[in-house]
């Protein structure tokens, strides 16, 4: 056969050989299960998932060394998981699965199907091979040989149970197309192995698919979350006062991936959000992001807000409330770009500023509404210049801009430069006015300046939230169950400084960020509330009054030039009292009238003085006296029945007795002391009766009944340390009063007169002496403060806490109260200080009191706040305060 015949058939035998068995790979490799990626694994009913390309670094970064994550696993809970995540991670770290870990594309998933539970789903994407067998060696070496239960199978996938003991908890994995899936709710990890048989994955959405192209390269893990789920797992979680919530939140767009950066105290997501058809709420925003200038205009006490920026407000709002048939067209005629409800949580207001794009047209609109909603009974009133006014009309803000901002009902309403500003009262709106030209305002803060630094100065959308100031306004979203939970997890919430999200639409998407700031010594960086200024320099030290008028506290005070000022809780000068002479010690409020309104009474030298609220005395003051006085007026109301005495040293050295007519008190015994009497007239009361204590400034004590008899002779005079108080004594059968003597010996008084001493060590006669329970134990402890000394001892003489200090104190120190814990407050007048203490020693020392004035404290607003007010310079300064 020739040579070309031979090829021939060769050839054609292995074409017909190699092409069918080429046929039978090709369909064999076609047919053969292709392995799947961890995306397609996750349900499109799926609330939020977390992706990461590197898990092992992630497990690293929950379970290392993370101010913020460290304090959340605290909580018992997640402390068991965190222990366990740390145990897997261990045995993971240097072997199966760790180098799988290592380079895996990683999800966690959590569903919620009905709302009423969470269930989570681990995706793992696994390399070639089959990995069932190592998987479960690791279960055994992590939970124990008996730890896998038994196989089950699902169609034709075979998964495990594993009793995962430390979490006292059922895992169920399985290995399916090269994914390890695993999850404690074997319903949903069946639905998963259905999910990948049928193909159904969020990779079949163009624009999922188009979203999770923007996630980043090189971050801790992407967090995608599902708006249609958001609304129903919020709901049962939410007060059904504002069941409006859930459903808006599933509204307001689709689907957001932000990229995680953790660091040590600060959380940053960033990413894009999808806004979805016109029905979502976002979409209305497809505008240019707005400056938020709104800021400038509200208090510094704002804790949260909420801001939306827009060209166009119409169809922002139209899409939230609806279109108003009523005014809608008159509000949106005026109305500018911006948009925000804020709130103060301590003193229990809140706002609701519209910039206006005309501030006259604004007006003369909100004028007609005012008129036409109040026929007969307009209300209108005047405050710095600026008229208040109010529109009749509860539903007015709520039914133009939605029940976000409809949580003022009340619209009284003031114009302040381009914005009106509603509130539910005047007084809030006062304070505003007040803040506005002292520049207290919301901008300015340095805790708001320092955390804005983290966050755009334009936005469409945009919500902030001081967690450690805003704690009881958050726990009022709350339904009963999760309100005990935040309340048992508060102080975790509390070290939060800032919260804050922001959308701003860019490139047909919306720029979304959320930053959180953590700080586990916070308290406000700068506690100043307010200052005032004064015409001179303050003197002596602030005294607090009750106001009958709103409630509240007044602050008087009295400056160089002899003036007395009245300041009001917000910090405005109401009037202004020239004085011919100084002050004199004390000034107590008093009811002259009998009719519930109060009095402020007190001395100079030569005069009584009794003013009223509004600063105008009273008939027949100031009263002169007859002989000059040598200290303060003590004002006594033996029974509470508005029935006051005045008790003042004068310069005869006798103790006066008037009513508050100014007129002598009949019965009483004028007794003399043998010197000037300079300090405190005391009374107290035991076993029913009444003690006057009276000290000359030789240290000679006389204690005397209601008539100023004498009530105790003592024995032996016993030189009374000239700044120790008089107290009941409650340790022992000692003696019925303590004090203190010039040695700083304690001083036991009996009812016979008889004095006992005990000593606590060597102490100047210029000492402090207090008598209370500063650890809160409810037993007494005795305080000294001696030059630069501070000791506090209980009653077996231990020494609780001893501090000394850089320089001598040299006023009074004041007794604290700062949300029901005990504080003792010392003015330091070299380093212009106030420094607190509690039983742990030096305590808020973060903070910082800027003060050259003696202080007092209390709570001026009637709210939570412990209040400090002091002087520095000319101006008189209120520093809030909050455990």
């Amino acid at each position: 056969m020739p040579a070309f015949w031979k090829i021939f058939w060769i050839a054609l035998g292995t074409i017909i050989i190699v092409v069918p068995v080429y046929f039978i790979f090709a369909v064999f490799y076609s047919t053969e299960p292709k392995p799947a990626v961890a995306i397609d694994a996750v349900s499109d009913e799926v609330l939020f998932f977390i992706e990461s390309d590197h898990p092992h670094d992630a497990v690293q970064l929950l379970t290392g060394p993370n101010t913020m994550l460290r304090a959340f696993s605290q909580n018992p809970e997640i402390k068991t998981y965190m222990q366990w995540i740390t145990q897997y991670d261990s045995i993971a770290g240097s072997a199966y699965p760790g180098d799988i870990l290592s380079n895996s594309t990683f999800i966690l998933s959590v569903n919620s199907d009905t709302g009423q539970t969470l269930s989570t789903m681990l995706i793992v994407e696994l390399p070639e091979g089959d990995h069932v067998d190592e998987i479960k060696h690791f279960f055994f070496k992590a939970e124990g040989d008996k730890s896998i239960l038994m196989e089950k199978s699902h169609g034709e996938v075979t998964y495990f149970p594993v009793n995962l003991r430390k979490l006292q908890k059922l895992l169920y994995f399985a290995v399916h197309k090269q994914l390890f899936l695993a999850s404690c709710n074997e319903q949903e990890l069946k639905q998963t192995i259905d999910r990948l048989n049928n193909g159904s994955s969020l990779n079949a959405d163009n624009r999922f698919r188009q979203l999770a192209a923007t996630a980043g390269k090189n971050v801790d893990a992407h967090i995608y979350l599902n708006y249609a789920n958001l609304g129903k797992t919020i709901s049962v979680m939410l007060n059904p006062a504002v069941g409006f919530l859930p459903q808006q939140m599933s509204e307001l767009a689709t689907w957001t991936e932000t990229d995680l950066s953790l660091n040590d105290r600060e959380l940053l997501l960033i990413g894009y959000t999808l806004a979805g058809d016109s029905a979502s709420l976002l979409s209305a925003f497809r505008q240019e992001p707005q400056p938020i200038t709104v800021t400038g205009v509200l208090p510094a006490s704002v804790d949260w807000m909420v801001h939306f920026g827009m060209e166009n407000p119409r169809p922002v709002f139209e899409n939230l409330a609806g279109a108003n048939a009523r005014m809608g067209r008159d509000l949106f005629s005026w109305m500018g770009s911006e948009i925000a409800v804020a709130g103060a949580t301590n003193n229990n207001m809140r706002w609701l500023v519209v910039k206006a794009a005309d501030i006259i047209a604004a007006g003369v609109s909100l004028d007609k509404m005012h008129g036409k909603n109040n026929p007969g009974q307009t209300f209108e009133t005047e405050y710095n210049g600026y008229p208040i006014k109010q529109i009749n009309d509860p539903d007015l803000l709520s039914a133009n801009f939605g029940k976000v901002f409809g949580s003022i009902s009340g619209n009284y309403y003031i114009l302040l430069k381009n914005y009106v500003i509603f509130a539910d009262s005047p007084d809030e709106l006062k304070e505003l006015i007040d803040d506005f030209y002292q520049n207290r305002v919301f901008s300015t803060h340095p805790d708001y300046r320092s955390f804005a630094d983290n966050i755009a100065d334009r936005s469409n959308l945009f919500l902030y939230a001081n967690p450690g100031l805003s704690a009881e306004f958050i726990s009022g979203f709350l339904e009963e169950k999760m309100k005990n939970v935040y309340t048992n997890n508060k102080n975790l919430f509390l070290n939060f400084d800032g919260i804050a999200l922001q959308y701003s639409y860019v490139n047909d998407m919306f720029y979304t960020s959320l930053f959180a700031r953590y700080n586990p010594e916070y308290h406000e960086v700068d506690p100043t509330e307010w200052k005032t200024k004064l015409e001179s320099k303050p003197v002596g030290k602030p005294f607090l009054l009750p106001d009958h008028r709103d409630g509240k506290q007044n602050i008087i005070v009295f400056d160089a030039q002899n003036a007395m000022y009245l300041i009001n809780a917000r910090g405005k000068i109401e009037w202004r009292l020239p004085l011919a002479e100084q002050l004199l010690g004390e000034v107590y409020a008093v009811d002259y009238y009998k009719n519930g309104k109060w009095q402020y009474l007190f001395n100079t030298a030569g005069h009584l003085y009794l003013v009223d609220v509004t600063g105008q005395p009273v008939a027949g003051y100031p009263l002169k006296l007859p002989v000059s006085a040598t200290g303060s007026v003590a004002v006594f109301d033996y029974n509470n029945d508005n029935d006051y005495r005045l008790l003042i040293p004068l310069n005869d050295n006798k103790i006066y007795n008037f009513d508050l007519q100014g007129e002598e008190v009949e019965g009483w015994h004028k007794f003399k002391t043998r010197s000037a009497v300079k300090g405190e007239l005391q009374h107290l009361v035991a076993g029913n009766r009444d003690y006057l204590f009276t000290t000359d400034e030789n240290g000679l004590v006389h204690i005397t009944d209601r008539r100023g008899e004498e009530r105790i002779r003592l024995k032996k005079q016993f030189g009374k340390a000239a700044s120790s108080m008089f107290y009941e004594n409650v340790t022992n059968s000692k003696g019925l009063f303590i004090t203190t003597d010039r040695k700083g010996q304690l001083v036991y008084i009996d009812e016979n007169g008889q004095t006992d001493f005990t000593s606590f060590g060597t102490f100047s006669a210029d000492h402090w002496f207090l008598y209370e329970d500063f650890d809160g134990n409810r037993s007494k402890d005795f305080l000294f403060v001696d030059k630069n000394r501070f000791l506090v001892f209980d009653r077996f003489k231990e020494v609780l806490l001893e501090h000394t200090f850089s320089e001598n104190i040299l006023t009074k120190p004041l007794w604290i109260t700062i949300s029901k814990k005990n504080y003792l407050g010392f003015f330091l007048p070299e380093s212009n200080e106030i420094q607190l203490f509690d039983a742990g020693g030096r305590a808020f020392s973060a903070l910082h009191f800027e003060s050259d004035l003696n202080f007092t404290s209390g709570n001026i607003n009637g709210g939570n706040q412990t209040n400090l007010i002091t002087g520095n310079g000319n101006f008189i300064v209120n520093y809030g305060m909050e455990e």
